[in-house]
């Protein structure tokens, strides 16, 4: 779906650099020779990429996780072994210095060779990659379709992965590793300690390879910052949808994001005025688009809410739409902070979302009391979610104003 896609983009734009996102890939075939120094684990658990020492030039080469366990053995670091890769001619970084220590490794990874063939004296072996239409267990659960979320689970033992890299292990022997497109709270962890996590179980192949022993499951997770608070307001997009509420915490006042399918079971819940329990992740999100942490669970007496569903960062989600046709008059409109206007309200009816470009372009036609025809997509309310007024939203393709008609960007 279109919002999966952009929230990935959302994830990975802020670390790219700038100067060097325009290229044309041109992929070839070349040979290595070198010696084995270090298997690595760009994510998850398993090893899914080799470093080799080429004289003074180390290259990283990707392979499929699931003939981890055959490379590891055949070919143990110090080993002599020549190869084939395939990858680009493209020498640069595409990330820029601010970029998190996880970010940095999983973008290497991806720019890095994959494997065709690699040999040393005795052995040789030649890459046999799985197709997989997703990164099992990086974003989403394969077997349940569902995010997991835990809260108050007590830190066994810390272990190392790889690379400083650490994870915890659980009761049930069930291990946690950061997922590295999210950063953990600075301070680190202790056995003995709880810990409240989001995340997704990871799916353990035959074949693969592990740097440490002793688990049987394993999750790629984001850690939760857990917190006793009073629900101050709630607040809304500019199309009227409720997505979040501000809250009174021993961190301050603080404004938190929720899926928009939880605001009225939310709502439900701040008017029995009982103490309430917030599991919410620390991301740094931009407030002039309502993007704050979002809440992944809450506790009120005796309910326990869990926000499991599949959410990539929007708080408004994905919807089904209508198609609709109507006229009416301008009864009024809504402005931003820099007094741009952000939609419009039709008969008291139907608020129809306006772009930026649309408003640049057509804002001296966009006046109260103007008669206003239009065509395009009503959204369809999904069940929990609240409106702050009583308007059908819809985006908007065909406008007619003063008899002009004027078509618009297709959502």
């Amino acid at each position: 779906m279109h919002y999966k896609i952009l929230s990935l983009l959302l994830i990975f734009s802020p670390a790219l650099s700038q100067k060097q996102t325009n290229f044309r890939k041109i992929v070839e075939e070349r040979k290595f020779e070198g010696t084995i120094e270090k298997y690595k684990v760009t994510f998850g658990i398993a090893y899914n990429s080799v470093a080799i020492r080429m004289d003074e030039k180390l290259i990283l080469v990707k392979f499929d996780r699931s003939q981890g366990k055959e490379l590891v053995e055949n070919f143990p670091v110090g080993t002599r072994v020549t190869g084939v890769s395939r990858g680009s001619r493209l020498d640069f970084k595409p990330y820029n210095e601010k970029a998190s220590k996880g970010l940095k490794e999983f973008f290497s990874y991806f720019m890095a060779d994959s494997l065709v063939s690699i040999k040393s004296s005795t052995q040789e072996t030649v890459a046999n990659w799985q197709k997989r239409k997703k990164l099992d267990g990086l974003f989403i659960n394969k077997k349940t379709e569902k995010r997991e979320v835990f809260f108050d689970q007590k830190i066994e033992k810390i272990v190392e992965i790889d690379n400083g890299k650490k994870a915890i292990l659980l009761k049930k022997k069930n291990l946690l590793v950061e997922n590295p497109f999210f950063d953990f709270p600075k301070r680190g962890w202790n056995s003995g300690e709880e810990v409240s996590f989001v995340g997704y179980e990871i799916d353990l192949r035959p074949g693969e390879a592990y740097p440490i022993e002793g688990f049987t499951t394993a999750m790629n997770v984001n850690r939760l910052t857990k917190e006793s608070a009073a629900i101050e307001s709630f607040y809304y997009k500019q199309n009227g949808v409720c997505i979040g509420l501000k809250a009174n915490t021993s961190m301050g006042s603080i404004k938190l994001n929720f899926p928009s399918i939880y605001a009225k079971k939310i709502m439900e819940l701040e008017k029995r005025k009982e103490p309430i329990t917030i599991y919410f992740d620390r991301f740094k999100g931009d407030p002039k688009s309502f993007l704050f942490p979002t809440i992944h669970g809450l506790i009120c007496g005796s309910d326990t809410l869990r926000m499991e569903d599949d959410y990539y960062g929007d708080p408004d989600g994905d919807h089904d739409y209508i198609s609709i046709s109507s006229k009416g008059v301008i009864t009024k409109l809504n402005l931003s902070v820099k007094q741009k206007i952000v939609s419009l309200v039709v008969d008291e009816r139907y608020l129809l979302e306006i772009d930026t470009k649309t408003e640049s372009q057509l804002k001296a036609y966009l006046k109260k009391g103007k008669s206003i025809g239009f065509e395009g997509d009503q959204r369809i309310k999904k069940e929990g979610e609240v409106y702050q007024f009583d308007y059908q939203i819809v985006s908007p393709k065909k406008l007619t104003l003063e008899g002009r008609e004027f078509l618009l960007y297709n959502r």
